[in-house]
């Protein structure tokens, strides 16, 4: 639902247990991985995902406002 405007914009199907569990399971072992890789590594990868940030920022806070029913400007931020 829209907050603002109380129209109903999507409708998703719950998760199932075993969906959770494989989610869960798969967490923990990228968690290992991700802890054994090296800091140079994991910072180049964050860099990257802040450049994804950015490039996408727009459509972000399209969504951003849309689902939490914020102003533009309050989804910028």
């Amino acid at each position: 639902m829209n907050p603002a405007t109380g129209e109903q914009i999507a409708e998703v199907v719950f998760a199932s247990v075993v969906d959770v569990d494989r989610a869960v399971a798969a967490a923990e072992a990228a968690s290992q991985e991700w802890r054994s890789t090296a800091l140079s590594r994991r910072s180049e990868i964050l860099f990257h995902f802040r450049d994804l940030i950015a490039q996408n920022r727009q459509q972000l806070v399209e969504i951003i406002s849309r689902e939490n029913g914020k102003t533009m400007g309050d989804a910028q931020g």
